[in-house]
């Protein structure tokens, strides 16, 4: 079964971090500037390759509007996925 939460240990999920899904040019460029300094930024990118649908936000640097084809097949919409790491 695929992992529907992101991994753990991520510099979004501390406190004070922005809001990941902030769809406004400045919410997407502080989402960005968390995963560009996170610890786990392989991790998370390995993660969201991995899902047969993103979700929605910046994930792994990335936003949505400019992931496009992660896995070679066509874009779909955003699906909620929790932002909160397993323990």
């Amino acid at each position: 079964m695929k992992r529907r939460t992101m991994p753990s240990g991520g510099a979004c999920t501390k406190p004070g971090a922005p809001d990941m899904c902030d769809g406004s040019a400045e919410g997407i460029a502080a989402a960005k500037a968390v995963c560009n300094r996170c610890p786990i930024l392989d991790a998370c990118s390995a993660w969201l390759r991995s899902l047969e649908q993103p979700p929605a936000g910046v994930v792994a640097g990335i936003s949505h509007n400019s992931r496009g084809d992660l896995r070679g097949k066509p874009k779909r919409s955003p699906t909620q996925f929790s932002l909160t790491p397993e323990r």
